[in-house]
C-alpha cells in the first residue's frame, strides 16, 4: 500500500499548523506582553523544541507517527516561555534602573526557570 500521499498530506499539515501557530503567538505575545523583542523570543523557541524533539524521537528510536506528532503541542512548548518572559518583563518594569551584572541575570534566570521546569 502506498502512503505517499498520507505522508505528504501529514507533513503539508505540520507545516501549515507550525507556521500559522508562530504567527498567532506572535500576535498574542506582542498585544499582551507589549514587547515584541519577548514575542519574538518566545516564538522562537517553537521551531527550536521540534527541532530537537524530532532529535530526540530519532535517537531514541520513536516512529514519528501522528500520534506522536500529535503529542508535541504548542501550549506546552510555548508556557514554559511564555512564563519566563513575562517574570523578566515584570522584574525590569520594578526596577527599570538596575544595571544587572552577569551573576545577578544568571540567578534570576534560575529563580524563574527551576519552577516553570519543574511544573512541566
Amino acid at each position: 500500500m502506498d502512503r505517499t500521499m498520507l505522508v505528504d498530506e501529514t507533513l503539508n499539515t505540520v507545516a501549515h499548523t507550525l507556521s500559522l501557530g508562530v504567527m498567532l503567538v506572535l500576535l498574542v505575545l506582542i498585544v499582551f506582553l507589549g514587547n515584541w523583542r519577548g514575542a519574538v523570543l518566545v516564538a522562537i523557541t517553537i521551531p527550536i523544541s521540534l527541532l530537537i524533539a524530532f532529535i530526540l524521537m530519532y535517537v531514541t528510536n520513536i516512529p514519528a507517527n501522528l500520534l506522536s506528532l500529535g503529542a508535541i503541542d504548542f501550549g506546552i512548548i510555548v508556557e514554559g516561555s511564555i512564563v519566563m518572559m513575562e517574570t523578566i518583563l515584570k522584574k525590569r518594569e520594578d526596577h527599570p534602573d538596575e544595571i544587572l551584572d552577569k551573576e545577578s541575570v544568571m540567578e534570576r534566570i534560575v529563580e524563574v526557570a527551576r519552577p516553570v521546569f519543574f511544573h512541566l
